[in-house]
């Protein structure tokens, strides 16, 4: 598995989470993790190449460190 480098504690400790989470799940492979924001941009951006079954996926996530839980479930 390639990950790239993260370059903040945010970005780390969001990546983190979410190899920890797809660890959990045995259908679940993760073949390679990109992470990285746009300057200027509070927002950061995770894409997991997974294989499901033998399927290849891309699951796209975008992590914002001041987002409020009530509003993340809207």
């Amino acid at each position: 598995m390639n990950t790239v480098t993260v370059s903040t504690e945010f970005e780390t400790r969001a990546t983190e989470a979410l190899k920890a989470l797809l660890g959990r799940v045995s259908a679940i492979k993760l073949r390679e993790l990109q992470c990285g924001s746009q300057p200027r941009s509070r927002f950061t951006a995770i894409l997991a190449h997974i294989e499901v079954f033998g399927h290849s996926h891309i699951l796209a996530c975008e992590v914002d460190p001041y987002a409020e839980p009530d509003r993340l479930r809207s």
